[in-house]
């Protein structure tokens, strides 16, 4: 069914969606943790967190339909006929332990019936995601990719008008109930855990949907928000969601030096292409001596580029100290659940800094507020040149703080 989009297209100033986040919700003494944005125009503010983009193989924008004075949906249009078009949410759920739901209005506006779109949850990589995916022909089908192996459905025929209906996703205890349209058609009902964090809105093939009413609840525990030593105790389970373990991404990190020209590769094994050649003297930051395949994970400090190289051809020097007292300032309380962070790269260099599974890249001079899940984070801040500082953060729930960035020579 093709329809004809008659549109006012709008001007949409862009903000960084990672400013996004929960806000508590009360009615009655029952509260919930909402992230809602309808597209209309008294969610204007919402509405800017989302991507807005226009090229050869997508065109991701908010369109106000003629003559309908609150109607605006999110339209992503995919232009080729193989690749994928997504819209990363501007929130994100990694905490599998709590219950949840996802729900979003999708309607097929052109292209090919046959093409699938749909949500994505709890997405890591291509190889690590749940989606609930429909087409215009009447089918479904549920993606439940763990390291690469689908234990989904196949596509399935829907008893009903599909084109046009409420995809939603809900965790229950140890159980994920997929529903279009409130008929419930997929149950994963052991308990698994969400790989990643990320929620997308996405397009398969060479066609077009509009989204509206996305919404996301997570659980509130009243019992808990009223209770000191209750809170406290979700205060210490709160900060272990993020904290990373010390035999894994915080092992001992190391300064070493190449002792023969080697390659520089982008992963561990010869079946990895060469980043370049490092000559004898080369300084690298060793982040772990734990190897893969004999390779060690290491930065080259004077790119800032991260890669591998073959363990024997590096000399291990002195230990990476690691800062466990942090350097992240609080700056006040604020009423939203997560805490938001000001980062200000005051120094000439591109910086990278990984905080536990995320990762940021600042130009220099550049200031801007990152959006993050309370918790405690293991953090790697590098600058092409500088050796690499280490540190352990600690976020704690409707916090704001600030992080300076500046280079100190010795």
């Amino acid at each position: 069914m093709n329809k004809l989009l008659s549109i006012i297209l709008l001007f949409i100033s862009l903000f960084s969606y990672s400013q996004a986040t929960f806000n508590k919700e009360c009615v009655d003494g029952n509260c919930e943790y909402v992230f809602e944005s309808y597209f209309g125009d008294n969610e204007s503010k919402n509405r800017n967190y989302w991507e807005y983009e226009d090229n050869e193989s997508q065109d991701i924008r908010w369109l106000k339909l003629q003559d309908e004075k609150n109607d605006i949906r999110y339209f992503i249009e995919n232009k080729t006929e193989k690749n994928i078009v997504w819209s990363v949410s501007p929130v994100k759920i990694y905490n599998s332990d709590v219950d949840f739901q996802l729900k979003v209005h999708t309607e097929y506006w052109d292209g090919n019936d046959n093409y699938g779109y749909g949500v994505k949850l709890g997405y890591k990589d291509s190889e690590n995601y749940i989606a609930l995916m429909v087409a215009a022909n009447d089918n479904y089908k549920i993606r439940h990719r763990i390291k690469g192996v689908d234990l989904g459905t196949e596509w399935k025929e829907f008893d009903g008008d599909i084109d046009d209906n409420y995809l939603n996703i809900a965790k229950i205890g140890k159980k994920i109930y997929f529903s279009i349209s409130n008929n419930v058609v997929h149950v994963i009902d052991n308990d698994i855990q969400l790989q990643g964090g990320e929620i997308h809105l996405f397009v398969e093939g060479k066609t077009t949907v509009a989204f509206d009413d996305f919404k996301i609840v997570k659980q509130f525990n009243n019992e808990i928000d009223n209770n000191e030593e209750l809170k406290e105790n979700k205060r210490v389970l709160e900060e272990g969601v993020n904290q990373v373990s010390l035999n894994e991404e915080n092992s001992q990190s190391y300064i070493g030096f190449v002792n023969k020209q080697v390659n520089f590769r982008k992963g561990p094994g010869t079946e990895h292409s060469v980043i370049k050649s490092l000559v004898p003297g080369t300084q690298l930051f060793v982040i772990s001596k734990d190897a893969k395949n004999n390779y060690y994970n290491v930065i080259d400090v004077s790119s800032n580029i991260e890669g591998y190289v073959y363990k024997s051809f590096v000399d291990i020097g002195d230990v990476v100290e690691v800062d466990d007292e942090g350097l992240i300032t609080s700056t006040g309380s604020t009423n939203i659940y997560n805490p938001v962070v000001e980062i200000y790269n005051n120094t000439k260099h591109v910086l990278t800094l990984k905080m536990g599974d995320y990762n940021f890249t600042f130009s220099p001079q550049e200031k801007r507020k990152i959006n993050l899940d309370p918790g405690q984070y293991s953090s790697r801040a590098s600058a092409p040149g500088v050796s690499p500082y280490l540190s352990i953060e600690t976020l704690k729930s409707y916090n704001e703080y600030s992080w300076r960035f500046y280079i100190i020579n010795k």
